[in-house]
């Protein structure tokens, strides 16, 4: 959890407020198209890394065509349309749900952090509970151990119902490499709010984040070793 918190205080604010506000105007806009999407994930273009791995290599792993024709020395790259994410890791690989969303942090040409939103639109309480008992299978059958949890399935259930919380973690994960993946939940609209009331939808709308990093490598392509 130190290591975590070191990571984050790396990271700058702004990048913070970009992941949202595109976040938002995505899933909001793929309310009116999600059936389409749905229907046609086996179409879906692969982004595939590993963290440290440099930029030409997650091209040549991936299908999503990227259009990034420059980098700076610290920047960020959205994918904003639905695709698979793949962690392309010779012991540790996995594919994530399709999703619609995802930021990588590259530094120096390489990939040092990664923000997937493993989902096609926003999702009410009960999918977000499914969607968190995949990931945990996922990630067991890949070899990750979880190092540190912060909420059970019951008392995200409990936070988000009885107590009205907004934002929770929910475990981390690492393997024998050094990477880790910390899991966020966020709720995005309640339900008497604008966005479930234009959709139909009565109910809480959630996003789940899961994001990958290696505390080393952020620092040595950060400068900061």
């Amino acid at each position: 959890m130190k290591e975590l918190s070191n990571f984050f205080r790396y990271t700058k604010p702004i990048t913070w407020v970009i992941l949202v506000l595109a976040l938002i105007l995505i899933i909001h806009h793929s309310y009116s198209q999600r059936g389409n999407m749905e229907s046609h994930q086996q179409d879906l273009p692969v982004v595939g890394l590993t963290i440290g791995d440099s930029f030409e290599q997650v091209r040549s792993q991936s299908s999503y065509h990227f259009k990034v024709k420059s980098l700076l020395e610290s920047d960020l790259i959205v994918v904003k349309q639905p695709f698979i994410f793949k962690y392309i890791n010779k012991k540790h690989h996995f594919s994530l749900p399709p999703g619609l969303f995802l930021g990588i942090s590259i530094n120096r040409e390489h990939v040092t952090y990664v923000h997937v939103f493993p989902h096609l639109r926003y999702i009410n309480l009960e999918e977000m509970l499914t969607l968190l008992r995949t990931l945990q299978q996922l990630f067991k059958q890949s070899g990750w151990q979880v190092s540190h949890i912060y909420h059970s399935l019951e008392e995200v259930r409990a936070q988000f119902t009885d107590t009205k919380e907004d934002i929770l973690g929910f475990q981390e994960w690492q393997n024998s490499q050094g990477d880790e993946i910390y899991i966020e939940l966020e709720k995005g609209w309640e339900a008497d709010e604008i966005l479930p009331k234009l959709s139909g939808r009565n109910e809480d709308y959630f996003t789940v984040r899961v994001v990958i990093n290696n505390t080393k490598i952020f620092r040595q392509y950060r400068g900061l070793d």
